[in-house]
Order: C-alpha cells, then structure tokens, then sequence
C-alpha cells in the first residue's frame, strides 16, 4: 500500500510516518503540509492511501478530500484529526473519506485501519459512527422541515421569495406589490421561519434546494 501522510505539523507528521513504518506491507511515497500541497502532489506520487488532517492552512483537509475526489477517484482518504464533532465527521464522509481515527489512536488502530481500506471498505470506530449518523438524522429532519414550511407558503409568501432570490430590497418589494414596507419585514420573518434559516443568503440557498425558485 501506497501511503501519503498530510498535516501541517512536522511532529504530527513524523509521529504517522513510526506508526505507518510498523505496518510491513505499506509504504509512505510522500508527505505534504497542506491540503493545496496535497492536491498538487498526489498525481505524481500516485498513493493508494492519504492520511489526511483536517485543519490545515489555506485548503482545509475536507476540501482536498473533495479535489481528489473529483480528480483521483480510486485514491482512499483516511482522516486524522483532533476534532471528533458529529458535523466534523459527517463533513468528512460527506467529502468523500472512507475512514476517520482521532490523532490519539494507537498504531493497531491505524493498521487496522488501513487494512479496511486497502480492502476497499471503510473504517469509523462506534463512536464515530453513531456521531455521523446523528448528524445525518438531524440534517434529515431539518430538511424534512423545510421543505414542510416551504409547502405551506402562502401565494404572497412564494412571490416575495422569488423577489428576495433576485436580489431585490424590502423597499422595491414593497413598492412593485402594493404593500407597506413593514408588511415586506412581516411576510420576510415569517419565511425565514418556515425554511428555518437566518438571512437572506440562508433563504436564497434554501428556496433553490427545496425547488421554490430556479438558480
């Protein structure tokens, strides 16, 4: 197995590179301290395995798991980090990892790991697991409410949704439908209520996915 190791720090860094090297059947083919570095150096290296940290500077690890997602498909990302949040490890498999361990596993732990992966399966420890799938059933039913609240908008509600997606004031919605400004405001808190967001952007981001409004 072909290992890259990814991580701003060189202690870190060398402390994978005496975990790995107990593993006999893996190799590491090259190391880089940033997810950019990473990204740029992968093809060249060509690793079967990249450990990859999550805070890094500039291009953090879940977005260089994504890049080389897109770009080297058949590449298996392993994260290590020190954050063990539920939306931490959901991102990371969102991203595209196939596996996660916190920084403080063991070098069993790891080989255990990468043996799951040079398998072509997946590797997250219980704990892990069960802080993913939280976070899954809780974006679940947060979209679930959305699109709920969406479905009851009112016709005026759904016309002042389309006005807010194009970019237009309170002001300029209140004067093209007739209305008080302070009815726009009313009728604006009652939509961020029902797509359950917080601002205009949320809305924007919201009323697209939930197919209110066109891109």
């Amino acid at each position: 197995m072909r290992v890259m190791i990814v991580d701003d720090h060189e202690i870190v860094r060398e402390g994978m590179r005496l975990m790995v090297g107990q593993v006999p059947w893996a190799v590491i083919v090259g190391e880089a301290a940033t997810g950019a570095e990473a990204v740029a150096a992968a093809p060249e290296l060509d690793p079967d395995v990249i450990l990859m940290d999550v805070e890094m500077p500039g291009m953090s690890g879940i977005d260089a798991i994504r890049r080389l997602r897109d770009e080297m498909p058949e590449v298996r990302a392993l994260v290590l980090t020190v954050h063990d949040g539920e939306e931490v490890i959901y991102d990371a498999v969102d991203a595209g990892a196939a596996g996660y361990l916190p920084k403080s596993s063991s070098a069993d732990q790891i080989r255990e790991a990468l043996e799951a992966l040079h398998a072509g399966g997946s590797y997250l420890p219980p704990d892990a697991a069960a802080k993913a799938m939280r976070t899954i059933v809780r974006r679940a039913r947060s979209i679930v409410d959305a699109s709920r609240g969406a479905a009851s908008a009112t016709p005026r509600e759904r016309e002042i949704i389309d006005l807010l997606c194009r970019g237009w004031s309170a002001r300029r919605i209140a004067g093209r439908l007739g209305i008080s400004e302070r009815t726009v405001h009313t009728h604006i808190r009652r939509i961020y209520r029902r797509l359950k967001v917080k601002n205009r952007a949320e809305a924007v981001r919201e009323s697209i996915r939930l197919g209110l409004v066109a891109p």
